[in-house]
């Protein structure tokens, strides 16, 4: 019955288009927060200038609050966007967010806007401001593919569905965190940030 259960989860995935590209972006958002979770230590050390212990509390705390405030948002906002189309502009924004975050050092600041004035700006609290972004944008992104799945799937089939998105997403999430880390020491959390930023960019891009 379990591999009957499977089979026909799959099968429903490659015929429904909408079903299996919100199943993408579900599992895509897990990876994100883990990746940027395991990248917050070397980041808070080499581009913030603080204590790794301080991580926690300047990286992680803001995004968590906006992904709260994300969540309770999200049904109070009436658009007349499809619900398609916010995700797409809320992965566009949060690949450009991510973007900039890899350039918050006053060194880039100076080499890439060459204005004195952005080199007296506070990093730390543009920072924060950015990950809350983050947070926020990504709880969008969530709750609306959440919404185009549910929609999408009869109650028989919802439980296969999200089983199949549970297994892959835990089988999936190891690698893009370990192959993050290990390019993080090669080449600096930021170059790793920065081809982050641009990958989700194009593929929002792509999407549009």
């Amino acid at each position: 019955r379990l591999f009957t259960d499977i089979k026909e989860g799959y099968t429903l995935l490659r015929e429904n288009k909408l079903i299996s590209g919100s199943m993408t972006i579900l599992i895509a958002s897990q990876i994100f927060i883990a990746t940027i979770s395991a990248l917050s230590p070397g980041y808070a050390l080499t581009v913030l200038n603080i204590n790794i212990a301080d991580a926690s509390l300047v990286i992680v705390a803001p995004a968590v609050i906006g992904m709260i405030i994300g969540s309770v948002s999200v049904g109070l906002i009436k658009t007349g966007i499809s619900k398609n189309q916010i995700i797409n502009i809320s992965i566009l924004f949060s690949g450009l967010l991510l973007t900039l975050l890899s350039f918050l050092s006053r060194e880039k600041l100076r080499t890439h806007i060459g204005f004195d004035y952005f080199i007296k700006v506070d990093i730390l609290q543009i920072a924060v401001v950015i990950l809350f972004l983050l947070g926020f944008l990504n709880s969008v992104i969530t709750v609306y593919a959440n919404t185009i799945l549910q929609i999408n799937t009869d109650f028989s089939n919802r439980s296969r569905i999200y089983g199949i998105m549970i297994s892959l997403g835990g089988l999936m999430l190891i690698l893009p965190v370990l192959t993050a880390g290990i390019f993080s020491d090669l080449f600096g959390v930021v170059k790793v940030l920065l081809a982050m930023g641009t990958g989700v960019v194009v593929y929002s891009i792509y999407k549009f």
